[in-house]
């Protein structure tokens, strides 16, 4: 059996599973971009996941920088598996018509 699911519908699903997952995840926003493909002498039309996020919970007044490990590299790192397991959207291969860009807020010393 097949479905026919537009693609407004899967951002919005994923939008959502985002928002439910990930507490650190402020914002979301799909960004359609143009990749070339060099090897391949072509062109092709990506998504980007643009996600906000706020690990420290700074909007929430926490102005104590995180001494460590960079901030957000672990959440970033769950929230990349997770959303490639779970939807399938192989960015791990070349040419993905996918991609994730993450904007981290951070308390600098």
């Amino acid at each position: 059996m097949k479905y026919l699911i537009t693609e407004n519908k899967i951002n919005n699903v994923i939008e959502r599973f985002i928002r439910d997952s990930f507490d650190e995840v402020i914002n979301v926003k799909f960004v359609k971009k143009k990749v070339f493909l060099a090897s391949e002498d072509r062109s092709i039309e990506a998504t980007e996941i643009q996600m906000l996020l706020d690990p420290e919970g700074i909007l929430k007044g926490n102005f104590r920088p995180n001494k460590g490990s960079w901030v957000g590299d672990d959440v970033k790192r769950k929230i990349w598996r997770t959303l490639n397991s779970m939807f399938s959207l192989k960015m791990e291969e070349y040419g993905s018509p996918w991609d994730i860009k993450f904007i981290v807020l951070s308390v600098i010393q």
